[in-house]
């Protein structure tokens, strides 16, 4: 498995197909977030020096994605967690770990301070996965409409392990 910013248009192009199958395979309509204009400007937000878009490829194919953007709102040392998406043929070796603990190591390089995140309680394998991360649960910090929409927050840097945990 290999991880790399999504850059270059091909980068790009593969960060776009991986976010738009996350809605269609969650069922999850993002349209409140406006993801159609966000993945036409891609990078956008995620673009360096305050953000990153980050894709997984195993065998040369894209199976991965995950994004941080600057979350102002909160203060200026702190960052966003988005778009992290494993495909299900490609789940249980460990990638969605990789990717988050990438994004958290970039984070901390850019000078974030804390980490911010929201998903949905159906969503329980992530939810697992941030918790094995560190992070904790914490007030909303946003405006999305879903009232059952669960937050959480990781102070950084936090150690960064050399393997996912069994």
């Amino acid at each position: 498995m290999h991880i790399a910013p999504a850059s270059t248009p091909d980068e790009l192009a593969d960060a776009r197909a991986l976010i738009a199958e996350y809605e269609r395979v969650t069922g999850q309509d993002l349209s409140y977030q406006g993801l159609a204009g966000e993945l036409d400007a891609l990078p956008g937000d995620y673009a360096p020096p305050g953000g990153r878009l980050l894709v997984a490829c195993a065998e040369g194919l894209p199976v991965g994605v995950i994004a941080l953007r600057p979350c102002p709102s909160l203060g200026a040392g702190v960052c966003e967690m988005k778009r992290l998406y494993v495909r299900p043929a490609a789940r249980g070796m460990g990638i969605g770990w990789a990717l988050v603990f990438r994004l958290l190591g970039e984070a901390s390089e850019a000078g974030y301070r804390t980490m911010v995140l929201d998903t949905l309680p159906e969503l329980a394998a992530a939810g697992a996965l941030y918790a094995r991360a560190g992070f904790s649960p914490r007030a909303r910090y946003n405006d999305d409409p879903h009232p059952e929409t669960e937050y959480f927050e990781v102070a950084l840097p936090i150690p960064l392990p050399p393997v996912r945990p069994l």
